[in-house]
């Protein structure tokens, strides 16, 4: 097959601010470039997206790819195949400190947030925030704890929360802070197991909540809501005073985790939709918000209303899309945020709908922002609200959300980046206005599950797995991130059915990372034989790879190293792995890596790096290196493939996990220790123990540092490895099937004794399916068909189960709501069953599956 040389001449994104990009600094002696890669299930092209991790997940592994980039200090010519070149000479931000004074805030134990032009810090160093989004009033407060621990070992170092106004003060003046309304306790749990908290109090939230989360009863006052109209205002400073006093001594001014707070959520761009409540002559838009100078002068009300009130936060936000010059945020006071949706273009075979898997700058609406505030990542999708569009097409595969996160995060200068949703949950039910949902013919009526990474019912979904690496990376790397400027082509990826490889860089000067996306979404990607990236610094050209053959294959993503600093000044001048995590502990540093969809690990090291050792799946190549670099091709592992000594005498131990292994790493942080854990399962640690959640009564484990005194355990790598059981068991369960939509389900009361959970399986034809509580006849979950067995979490119906019963009923499809035969809908997704308007309903299989659970103490 005949090759052909692609040749992309790549420039850097100035944003339009003169002198905010670093200048062109002096080149480091002795110090080689290389590129960074990361293998993500999902990616764009090669301006518009965050980088991507691995595809991997625990139910089936994604292929991906691998970027390398070589190092040639002389300038050698690369061989023969497609070469993408960026040109990162003078890249970097240059931070500033005059303009963004007011912003942060000191804790009482002297830590200090700050802010400048580009990013946030703590303590005078670059802050890498990787929040999720979970909604404490859809998920039952008996179980926040759990969602806590569960997230944070989704890699996640902060949580997101929206607060909804009218459950809080459903009546005027009449304000509930019980049960899932007690934010005060979700954000002290929180803290308890250190996880930054953002709140995002609205008014306003959308979230398909009714009203957007206002209340109700602001239709009936004399007032223009999300206006400045004085009332309006006098009403929504009670309401933030309300939240203030259940904050007092939870804002990280007082010691507490709140370092931020978003107000309002997209105004102008989300109307309130009172249709919802007064359905006769109501105009469903709503009032959607201001423009101008009225717009600006809110969000400055909004933000002297919250201090005022006492939410007084380090840093506020607010939602920047849908922005122009009619309506301008006030930057110099709170951090506009961007999103990035991928799901709703997932079902379409319009290519020209599947923009996210392009690292495309011009549809970055914060791009006239770049340089002046910080900028974020509040709402990387991961799933969607279930609605008809969605009947029978399946489900998203775990790619949608790693290549939205991979592209909007590698083609913008944050290192700021939030998940929506993060974890599922159910709408509440109003005791005046009923259903919560913003529109029940559109969206389920308790059903918020949004397929998150973990669901409604906390479930772990492969999408967990997939991101897990990336958060990882983030929140590690994020010091390297911090100052990196996005490098874009001259002829970039820009058309979404354009079928080369998407890619972008994030340099500073001679070191930084290049992001490469394969997956196009509803555009199959080829496979890319013999691909090689080429990265022009002051010292030379950086190749990737340096000599293995590098073949991408088709939807694989990643994010490669140029010049990473392992550790005490050890250089890494590039590699084909995917960074992970760094850390030191007992006096040694440890980097570990990913490989990235089976390629080959190559890692390429100064010729001054002394290498102590080598093991035994590595091997250093001969053939020597005109500019003297050592080049070694590693097989992954779980010992170290490398161990080297830094300049200062410190130990080094590089290893290189599998793909497998990589989207099963949870890391966890104890006194001074860093815990890792490899596991299929879902694995959390409260700070006392590690807790073992499976669907099988046998779970493997492997921990490092070894912490377990037990016979059974034994060793695997430079892990310790643990098979432990729980004794298996089988649900006894009793369905009476009153019609073919209709059935009565129950269990003994002994059935959950000494699980975690048991989860329902239930398989039907129809367009939704209902859960009631069969004694009071009220419901208590449902779901719109996705052509896949509903999986429903029981414990939290364990009374009703073990009592009266669930009665479960099937609709049928209603030919007004459901879209069969529509050719814009790609189906066959997760072969999914099919779908026909008009068909009747039937209750097909309810299988009862025990979710065993065991834990390990720290000795």
């Amino acid at each position: 097959m005949k090759k052909h040389l692609v040749t992309y001449d790549f420039h850097i994104e100035t944003s339009g601010f003169d002198g905010r990009l670093g200048e062109p600094s002096l080149p480091m002696q002795g110090r080689a470039v290389s590129p960074i890669t990361t293998a993500h299930p999902q990616a764009r092209s090669a301006e518009n997206q965050p980088p991507s991790y691995f595809p991997y997940h625990a139910v089936r592994l994604v292929s991906g790819f691998i970027v390398s980039v070589v190092l040639f200090a002389g300038g050698l010519s690369a061989k023969a195949g497609d070469v993408i070149k960026f040109d990162a000479r003078g890249a970097g931000l240059k931070p500033e400190y005059t303009t963004l004074k007011n912003w942060g805030g000191r804790s009482p134990d002297g830590r200090i947030l700050s802010a400048n032009n580009w990013y946030l810090e703590l303590d005078g160093k670059p802050l890498s925030l990787v929040l999720g989004e979970i909604h404490p009033q859809r998920y039952p407060e008996k179980y926040w704890e759990e969602a806590i621990l569960e997230m944070k070992a989704a890699g996640l170092n902060g949580i997101s929360i929206y607060v909804f106004w009218n459950q809080i003060e459903p009546r005027p003046g009449e304000f509930n802070f019980e049960g899932n309304n007690d934010i005060r306790r979700f954000v002290e749990l929180c803290a308890k197991h250190g996880m930054y908290a953002w709140l995002r109090v609205g008014p306003f939230c959308n979230a398909e909540m009714l009203t957007g989360g206002l209340p109700p009863w602001l239709y009936g006052m004399p007032l223009t809501e999300r206006s400045n109209h004085p009332l309006y205002l006098e009403l929504v400073a009670r309401y933030y005073a309300k939240i203030g006093e259940q904050m007092k001594g939870l804002m990280w001014g007082q010691g507490g985790p709140v370092i931020g707070l978003q107000v309002e959520n997209e105004l102008g761009v989300s109307g309130v939709d009172w249709a919802r409540v007064f359905p006769q002559y109501v105009n469903k838009g709503g009032f959607s918000g201001l423009k101008g100078d009225a717009f600006t002068e809110h969000y400055r009300n909004l933000k002297k209303l919250a201090v005022a009130g006492g939410l007084n936060a380090p840093f506020f936000s607010c939602t920047g899309w849908g922005l122009n010059d009619t309506k301008p945020v006030p930057a110099d006071e709170m951090m506009p945020t961007e999103l990035g949706y991928m799901g709703g273009y997932y079902y379409f075979k319009n290519k020209d709908k599947n923009w996210l898997t392009l690292f495309d700058n011009k549809d970055h609406t914060l791009k006239p922002f770049w340089g002046k505030s910080p900028v974020g990542l509040s709402e990387i999708g991961t799933g969607l609200s279930m609605s008809p569009l969605m009947l029978g097409k399946g489900v998203l595969p775990p790619e949608v959300s790693s290549c939205a996160a991979l592209t909007r995060f590698g083609s913008m200068p944050t290192i700021y980046a939030g998940y929506y949703m993060f974890h599922g949950g159910s709408n509440p039910v109003d005791p005046t206005y009923g259903w919560t949902v913003k529109d029940e013919t559109k969206y389920p009526q308790i059903n918020y599950d949004f397929q998150a990474p973990i669901g409604e019912f906390g479930d772990w979904r492969p999408s967990l797995f997939h991101l897990r690496p990336f958060n990882h990376f983030l929140v590690s790397h994020g010091d390297e991130l911090a100052r990196t400027a996005v490098v874009h082509p001259v002829d970039p990826v820009v058309k979404c059915d354009d079928s080369r490889l998407r890619s972008v860089a994030r340099m500073d000067g001679n070191s930084g990372f290049v992001f490469f996306n394969n997956y196009g979404g509803a555009l199959d990607l080829p496979a890319r034989p013999d691909m090689r990236f080429e990265v022009q610094t002051y010292e030379g050209t950086v190749a990737l790879p340096r000599v293995a053959k590098l073949d991408i294959p088709p939807n694989a993503m990643g994010i490669l190293p140029v010049n990473l600093d392992l550790g005490g000044g050890t250089m890494l001048l590039s590699a084909t792995v995917q960074p992970v995590i760094r850390f030191q502990q007992d006096g040694k540093i440890y980097q570990i890596f990913s490989q990235i969809a089976g390629m080959p690990c190559e890692l390429v090291l100064g010729k001054n790096v002394e290498v102590e050792s080598i093991g035994p799946g590595a091997s250093k190549e001969s053939a020597p290196q005109p500019d003297g670099a050592q080049v070694y091709s590693v097989k992954p592992g779980r010992g170290p493939a490398l161990t080297l000594r830094a300049p200062d005498g410190t130990p080094v131990t590089v290893i290189v996990l599998s793909q497998e292994d990589a989207l099963n790493l949870a890391v966890f942080r104890h006194a001074d220790n860093t815990l890792l854990v490899l596991s299929p399962h879902a694995v959390t640690f409260d700070g006392a123990q590690f807790k073992v959640t499976a669907e099988t009564p046998k779970m493997d484990v492997s921990i490092f540092p070894a912490l377990i005194k037990a016979v059974e355990a034994r060793p695997d790598g430079l892990f310790q490895k643990l098979t432990l059981s729980a004794p298996a068991r089988t649900i006894e369960s009793k369905i009476e099937k009153f019609a073919p939509n209709k059935w009565l389900l129950k269990v003994p009361e002994s059935a959950f004794d000494g699980l975690n959970d048991i989860y329902l399986q239930l398989s039907y034809n129809g367009q939704a399916c209902r859960i009631f509580d069969a004694k009071t006849g009220l419901m208590v979950a449902d779901q719109f068909n996705l052509g896949v067995p509903w999986k429903v979490g029981l414990k939290r119906f364990r009374t009703q189960l073990t009592g009266e019963g669930l009665w479960v009923r099937a609709e049928p499809d209603r030919p007004d709501v459901a879209l069969p035969g529509n050719p814009e809908v790609v189906t066959g997704v997760a072969e999914p069953q099919p779908t026909i308007a008009g068909s009747p309903s039937q209750l097909i299989k309810a299988d009862f599956a025990p979710e065993y659970f065991t834990t390990i103490p720290i000795e």
